[in-house]
């Protein structure tokens, strides 16, 4: 939440922060929001989203922790007897095989045949513009998180 731009997290932080540390423990997180005058939906609205990050982030790394023993056990599947389907899913990954495209449907209903000329026009937006990587978020809250660091000194 440190990052957040949202007014009422922004509002909160400011009397948080300026609670005595001893205090901290002792008042609920209702007062310190009541005190700010924060509106409490949006403030938990942006604590939730806050906690989704995060929990996103760490099952990221677990995921990238446990990756050298998924792949291993595909391996070793591979080299079984019955190991085809790891065998093709390996070969896929390191590139000796094309991967398929997946499912395409088309509905044309009603429509000419004819396939319109796309000149001009707009394609479809990428997937990472849609859904950047969390590794970009991350660099970004470390620039912010370092200039917040250094305003303190």
């Amino acid at each position: 939440m440190r990052f957040s731009q949202e007014p009422a997290v922004i509002e909160f932080l400011k009397v948080y922060d300026s609670t005595p540390v001893c205090d901290r423990k002792q008042v609920p997180f209702e007062a310190v929001a009541l005190k700010a005058q924060c509106n409490f939906s949006e403030l938990l609205g942006a604590i939730i989203l806050s906690f989704r990050s995060v929990q996103a982030q760490k099952s990221a790394v677990l995921a990238m922790g446990s990756h050298p023993d998924v792949v291993q056990a595909t391996i070793n599947d591979a080299l079984s007897v019955k190991g085809a389907v790891a065998q093709k899913m390996l070969h896929e990954a390191v590139g000796f095989l094309p991967t398929p495209k997946g499912t395409s449907i088309n509905f044309n209903l009603g429509q000419n045949d004819k396939p319109e000329e796309d000149e001009g026009k707009e394609s479809a937006p990428e997937i990472n513009e849609l859904f950047p990587m969390i590794t970009e978020r991350q660099e970004k809250w470390q620039a912010d998180r370092s200039r917040l660091l250094e305003s303190d000194n």
